[in-house]
């Protein structure tokens, strides 16, 4: 009885190592010309080319295989070619090891990837390929193309969730989307293909059509509404203007920009050393047709603007506008008195001032001169020439005098343009001491 038993024991021991050994053998099945069988049947190795298979469609093709029976695990070197026929998808490189038992892939060598259902294409020194989670994960100097987007992703190291259509671009990322003449760099891009968006890790730099500049931080990116925007600090450049805001939007189409707390920094590339610069609390800019919209602001014009160094020329307002090269100010306050502690010696209030660039012309409604804050003069609308004109009637920078002998007083000059050679001016002088002058 003893003895059956123990017959019976071995049958069923040796009949799970001969199934065991059966379905190993089925694993791969090669056609190589040379073959070399080692350690007992065990160890596998093929030369001068050929190809391995297996029943779930996969297909490698290279110039040396080898094969270890006991841990699954297939090298492939030269010329290696893996083809998956039920996911479309391929893979060339130097060499190949493929772990059957974990369903893993390691790529190393001139690596190039695709996927022709999802259109991808890739290219890597090396590549991990997880098939059980669906994940490629690259190495160096790697390269990805949409070819359904027509964009480009560059990064050290590059992980792509073939299931979610998600890419993570690490070190040294850089995104191009050819088609609409866009390029990101970062530290970091995730893009996700699915929902057409991508987001920036850290300091990112963005150039739009060659023409805008941008230097932010933690980017995002919508390409369905192609809608760049940032909650960081931004700078961005252009041919004629530097913007500095605490956060923006800005829509690629149509080359709008929204912000808050928005600096613009304008003349730099003048000989000058100092331009103007504009502050606005928010604003909307059509940047295209140089339009806006803006809330509050204050704006500095550079101290030379009326031939005085020593003043700052400035103008505030609660909100602005421009539309065809007219920009309007309300409820705005001018002066180009030195900024001191104490209020200006001048100023001029309005509840509208409009710099008509087409004529040329600053145009004042409801305007008050006032002269340390007391009222002088009311003008329910007057204009004279912005600093860029040369020559034409108009009121001329009002003016304030001090004289030991006839105390301080403020003129307020008139230039009337007669001819090409003859003008004239009128200057009507209020003195403290009650005197009155006209010149």
């Amino acid at each position: 009885m003893k003895n059956n038993l123990l017959i019976i024991i071995i049958f069923i021991i040796s009949n799970f190592f001969t199934v065991t050994e059966v379905k190993s053998k089925e694993i791969f099945k090669f056609d190589v010309t040379n073959v070399e069988i080692l350690e007992n049947g065990n160890l596998f190795k093929g030369y001068n080319g050929g190809e391995a298979t297996t029943n779930d469609g996969i297909k490698i093709i290279a110039e040396k295989f080898k094969y270890n029976k006991l841990t699954t695990i297939l090298s492939a070197e030269g010329n290696v070619l893996y083809e998956d026929s039920k996911r479309n998808i391929f893979i060339q490189a130097d060499k190949i090891i493929y772990a059957k038992n974990l369903e893993t892939i390691k790529a190393t060598g001139d690596v190039k990837f695709k996927d022709e259902i999802k259109k991808i294409i890739l290219s890597a020194e090396k590549l991990g390929y997880s098939k059980n989670k669906e994940l490629f994960e690259a190495y160096k100097k790697v390269k990805i193309n949409d070819l359904n987007r027509n964009l480009d992703l560059y990064a050290e190291k590059i992980s792509y969730f073939s299931k979610d259509q998600k890419f993570i671009a690490d070190t040294k990322a850089r995104l191009i989307d050819n088609k609409k003449n866009i390029s990101i760099r970062a530290e970091k891009i995730t893009y996700e293909k699915k929902i057409n968006k991508f987001f920036t890790s850290g300091i990112t730099e963005a150039d739009i059509f060659s023409k805008y500049k941008f230097f932010s931080k933690n980017v995002n990116y919508d390409g369905n509404l192609e809608e760049l925007s940032s909650i960081s600090k931004t700078q961005i450049n252009n041919n004629v203007s530097t913007f500095e805001l605490d956060e923006f939007n800005f829509q690629v189409k149509n080359e709008y920009l929204k912000g808050k707390n928005i600096l613009i920094f304008q003349n730099e590339k003048s000989e000058e050393k100092e331009g103007d610069t504009f502050f606005f609390e928010n604003g909307f800019f059509d940047l295209k047709n140089e339009n806006f919209k803006t809330g509050p602001l204050k704006i500095n014009l550079k101290k030379n603007t009326f031939d005085r160094s020593k003043n700052d020329p400035r103008l505030y307002g609660v909100s602005s506008s421009k539309v065809n090269n007219v920009t309007s100010l309300k409820k705005a306050v001018f002066t180009s008195c030195r900024k001191t502690d104490k209020c200006p010696p001048w100023n001029i209030e309005a509840s509208e001032i409009k710099h008509d660039k087409n004529k040329k012309q600053l145009i004042y409604k409801d305007a008050v001169l006032k002269v340390y804050d007391v009222p002088i003069f009311y003008f329910p609308k007057f204009f004279h020439p912005d600093p860029t004109v040369k020559r034409q009637s108009g009121f001329l920078l009002p003016r304030l005098n001090n004289s030991n002998i006839l105390g301080s007083s403020i003129s307020a000059p008139y230039f009337y343009e007669i001819s090409d050679n003859k003008d004239m001016t009128f200057t009507p002088n209020i003195f403290s001491k009650n005197i009155q002058m006209l010149q």
